[in-house]
């Protein structure tokens, strides 16, 4: 079954941003959230939240969890206190390429066990579909608001 792991930023002692009627961050990412989870659950679709209360997992917790579903997508919450008012702006990451050195003499290519993907390049194979899936929740949200 594919899954949606919904990430509301932030959390317990770290608030985020705080806006200027006193809003925090970690509050509204959890809220908008949970609105995401009903939506989709009222969609037929799994959703699943990273937290769901005023916790701050590490990032590894997170990415665990994400990890642990056989087919999903992650998206995360945040709340920036910049732009126009009544906005909203949708953000794919842009993984860096920076290739192993095949070509490079023995001496100096890392060792086997450190040919690990990199942490940051893991999802490298999913970077055009994940620009897509922003490009497209980015447009839904400049209809909504």
């Amino acid at each position: 079954m594919f899954v949606v792991v919904l990430d509301p930023a932030h959390g317990g002692t770290d608030t985020g941003a705080r806006g200027s009627t006193g809003a925090v961050e970690k509050d509204l990412t959890l809220e908008i959230a949970r609105a995401t989870r009903t939506q989709l659950l009222q969609l037929g679709l799994h959703a699943i939240l990273t937290r769901d209360g005023d916790e701050d997992p590490s990032f590894d917790d997170r990415a665990a969890l994400a990890n642990a579903q056989r087919s999903a997508i992650l998206v995360s919450f945040h709340v920036s206190s910049t732009g126009q008012i009544g906005t909203a702006r949708a953000y794919s990451y842009l993984f860096s390429t920076n290739p192993e050195s095949a070509e490079a003499p023995a001496e100096t290519r890392p060792h086997p066990a450190s040919l690990l993907t990199p942490w940051v390049a893991a999802q490298e194979s999913y970077v055009d579909a994940s620009h897509r899936l922003a490009d497209l929740i980015q447009a839904e949200l400049a209809r909504q608001f």
